[in-house]
């Protein structure tokens, strides 16, 4: 059985700048193919293969290969994250980025929860991911603003149109 994997999913989604990461979170230790085609070079052996093409994922089974969507690939790496003690709502992070937040609903069973941004003042949803600083921007204050929050040890996979 051949001991690559291949990951797929819509262009733009986060593949090729979370490839390293993804690599690193399977063991692989051959190359990272990027925009796999379907076809096999057997000198790449633990190699990483992305494409945007979910056809291949037939063929890609046919070689012997791990074929996983992208966005499961993000959470499974999302939940292996390190993350601190919760927080109350009245204790606000020092440092500006991602956290897990809950609102006190969620708390119950009933409201929001996920990864929300602290801009030094609010939490905000953002719209792009924060493996680059440069591509940080906040779309807009978020509705949920007493949130319980949990720092993370690693800034999280930002899953990018729609995957």
């Amino acid at each position: 059985m051949n001991k690559s994997i291949i990951v797929y999913g819509p262009q733009g989604c986060g593949k090729t700048v979370n490839a390293e990461r993804i690599r690193k979170h399977f063991g692989l230790t051959g190359k990272i193919v990027d925009d796999w085609r379907g076809i096999m070079d057997h000198k790449y052996g633990y190699a990483l293969y992305l494409t945007n093409d979910s056809d291949l994922v037939s063929r890609a089974r046919q070689l012997g290969m791990t074929a996983i969507p992208f966005a499961d690939v993000a959470q499974q790496i999302n939940a292996a994250i390190p993350k601190t003690q919760w927080f109350t709502p009245e204790v606000k992070p020092v440092n500006i980025g991602p956290y897990e937040t809950q609102d006190n609903a969620d708390r119950l069973g009933k409201g929001a929860s996920g990864v929300q941004a602290w801009t030094g003042k609010y939490w905000g949803t953002f719209c792009s991911n924060f493996q680059d600083p440069d591509l940080l921007s906040f779309e807009h204050e978020s509705i949920y603003q007493e949130n319980y929050w949990r720092g993370l040890a690693e800034e999280p996979i930002i899953v990018l149109g729609g995957a």
